[in-house]
């Protein structure tokens, strides 16, 4: 479907000016560019391609027809994720039926990809474009990866199961109660955010981005309206600096308890602490989202899932004397 793409990438420093804008503002050392070079990289080194390989999904981020951003996910048995070499690989998977980015991604676009193991709190990242694209395969050429530490990840144990009828899929432009409720229940969510003022540069493009706490720590300000406390994390702002430039955001919600997917897609902004009074304890700043419409994907998940425990990083920020260096 569509002739292969190559593009020759112009190797960068590994942070944009949204990403270097928010870290000065957080009072980031200086010396954080040169000391990170050693990992953040313009390839897969080999300890990555096997934690891809042994991955039985992955998180994506991506543009649809209309712009929008999403957050989404793809699902195969172990080594569906094949590395091609160490700068492409190649996903036989196909979207979940419903998925709103299923039919909208042309050639040379930018992806993010997350690969996580949630029982292990392992996670990558790689941000990539799609150089080829069939119904069951996507190939990307990568531009950027680099390993994640653990914090704030939920330790969850996957099985694999079988989705026994076709997902039912529910538009929405607003939060009802439902759905608000819903969302002050979560400990996880994945964000998908983007900077592509040039093509060719490797610290531009999709990121698609974990982010945990305890149950409770996303609140619903409105019926359009959430907002995500920003801890403290590894100072790369990967999500802030896009949204300082690029507004739009993808948001997914996954529903372990049955099955459920919650896609949103909107726009977002960093709100800080010196500028005005948060609804979070212990937080510089957070995300502001409004949401633009959304899709709740029922019973899209081929897992269940079961909570071993919570990160000790988020117990922390929810209030227990766990004496973890944030």
């Amino acid at each position: 479907m569509g002739k292969k793409h190559t593009i020759e990438f112009d190797k960068r420093g590994p942070f944009h000016k949204g990403e270097k804008e928010i870290q000065a503002r957080a009072n980031v050392r200086p010396d954080l560019e040169e000391n990170v070079r050693c990992f953040i990289t313009d390839n897969l080194p080999y300890h990555q391609q096997s934690f891809f390989s042994s991955l039985p999904m992955v998180f994506i981020g991506a543009e649809d027809s209309n712009k929008d951003l999403w957050s989404s996910m793809l699902f195969g048995d172990p080594g569906f994720i094949n590395i091609d070499d160490t700068e492409n690989i190649t996903l036989c998977s196909s979207f979940s039926s419903g998925d709103p980015i299923v039919e909208n991604l042309p050639l040379s676009d930018d992806i993010g990809l997350l690969g996580i193991k949630l029982e292990s709190r392992d996670r990558s990242r790689i941000s990539a474009v799609l150089t080829d694209l069939t119904e069951t395969t996507l190939s990307l050429k990568i531009k950027q990866s680099y390993i994640n530490c653990p914090k704030y990840i939920q330790s969850r144990k996957a099985r694999r199961v079988t989705i026994e009828s076709k997902p039912e899929t529910i538009a929405f432009k607003q939060f009802d109660k439902a759905l608000s409720d819903f969302i002050e229940t979560v400990d996880t969510l994945f964000l998908a955010s983007l900077h592509v003022e040039n093509k060719d540069r490797i610290n531009q493009g999709v990121d698609c981005s974990h982010r945990g706490g305890m149950p409770g720590f996303v609140k619903v300000i409105d019926e359009n309206t959430l907002v995500i406390p920003d801890y403290i994390g590894n100072n790369f702002f990967n999500t802030l600096g896009n949204i300082t430039l690029d507004p739009r955001m993808g948001i997914q919600f996954l529903d372990f308890d049955h099955g459920h997917r919650l896609m949103l897609t909107g726009t977002a902004e960093t709100v800080w602490a010196s500028d005005e009074d948060l609804p979070f304890d212990g937080v510089d700043r957070m995300i502001r989202f409004t949401l633009k419409h959304g899709f709740h994907l029922k019973h899209s998940l081929p897992f269940e899932w079961e909570l071993k425990e919570h990160s000790p990083f988020s117990k922390a920020y929810a209030g227990h004397d766990l004496g973890v260096d944030l």
